[in-house]
């Protein structure tokens, strides 16, 4: 196994982990901005969280409720109030961009 391709297997877990952090707070914003419901309070909203985590060699962004009534939010009424899964896959391809874009900084 040559040089560079050792430093990949070392690095890339790492690089694809910051990007995916800087990812993580766009879909953040954008799920919060564009959550289709009306605020009564403001916390179905304001608990929308992010996480990103690294287990070994797999990296997870995790978008989700922390207020017990999102379940109903995402699930009840046919998915009208659903924010997660319509904002992770409007931003698949950022999240693919931002692979590729880690992988390209390793291989230069």
């Amino acid at each position: 196994m040559g040089p560079q391709v050792h430093r990949a297997i070392i690095q890339l877990p790492r690089m694809v982990l910051a990007a995916m952090r800087v990812v993580g707070v766009t879909i953040h914003q954008e799920a919060q901005a564009n959550a289709p419901w009306n605020d009564i309070t403001g916390f179905a909203r304001a608990g929308l969280s992010i996480n990103v985590s690294r287990d070994g060699a797999l990296i997870t962004l995790t978008l989700y409720h922390t207020m017990y009534y999102g379940i109903y939010l995402e699930l009840r009424w046919g998915g009208r109030y659903a924010i997660i899964m319509p904002t992770l896959q409007a931003n698949y391809g950022n999240i693919m961009t931002a692979v590729r874009d880690a992988l390209g900084r390793i291989w230069r």
